[in-house]
């Protein structure tokens, strides 16, 4: 990945410019961006946190199913 350019994240759209996430629609030339990195990205702390308690709430409804 090139360092010039931002990340943006999979689950919000928020953009990381020097370490910090940004709403995507504040930042200028968003569109711009998107339709450069579309393949560039990886998910923001808040996306990530709430990925790993989905995955952990549908691991145990399908341990339950299961028994």
């Amino acid at each position: 990945m090139q360092k010039d350019l931002p990340t943006i994240c999979f689950g919000c759209g928020r953009i990381n410019v020097n370490e910090e996430w940004i709403d995507g629609e504040s930042f200028s030339n968003y569109s711009e961006i998107r339709m450069k990195i579309e393949d560039i990205g990886r998910y923001c702390p808040d996306c990530t946190e709430y990925f790993k308690k989905e995955y952990q709430r549908l691991k145990r409804e399908y341990q339950l199913l299961r028994n």
